[in-house]
């Protein structure tokens, strides 16, 4: 990734948002340094889930939670960017969070107060920017990115159908 991707990423005023650490967390989600993830069963993208579990929908922390600030909203373009320039390692990392965020719009209740809502549907159109990238990388080199790729767009679908 290009020094200007970085200096944009860093000129965001994360610590307003309530998550100074997005930068670090980025550079680490998309580093290919092994013992990033194997150093206490750390993994890149707690960090960004807000150590939400990750798998099924209910397993994930209240999407009041995720949502108290625009993180997600200012994150997903940059996602996508990086899934966008082929220099960038572990774009199945990358795309496993757009996928979490994908689900936005199932985990909201229509009891959620109407700011938690905006932001969901806000997040899921920053996310179906991406639907070209993701479908591009259906044909990627790296089995893990095409699976990814696939299950990023199968999130997609489902949230659309609600």
């Amino acid at each position: 990734m290009n020094d200007e991707f970085w200096v944009r990423l860093d000129a965001v005023d994360w610590t307003a948002l309530g998550n100074p650490d997005v930068p670090k967390w980025v550079r680490n989600l998309i580093s290919d340094d092994r013992t990033l993830y194997t150093k206490g069963g750390y993994w890149p993208l707690e960090d960004l889930m807000g150590k939400a579990p990750t798998g099924a929908p209910e397993n994930y922390a209240p999407i009041t939670e995720l949502l108290k600030t625009e993180t997600s909203i200012y994150l997903t373009p940059f996602l996508i960017e990086l899934l966008e320039d082929e220099t960038t390692a572990r774009k199945d990392f990358v795309l496993q969070l757009i996928s979490h965020l994908a689900i936005y719009p199932n985990l909201v209740k229509p009891t959620e107060d109407e700011i938690y809502k905006v932001r969901v549907q806000t997040v899921f159109e920053a996310v179906l920017k991406g639907v070209n990238t993701y479908k591009m990388l259906l044909t990627h080199s790296d089995v893990e990115v095409r699976k990814m790729a696939k299950e990023t767009l199968v999130e997609i679908e489902n949230s659309l159908s609600i």
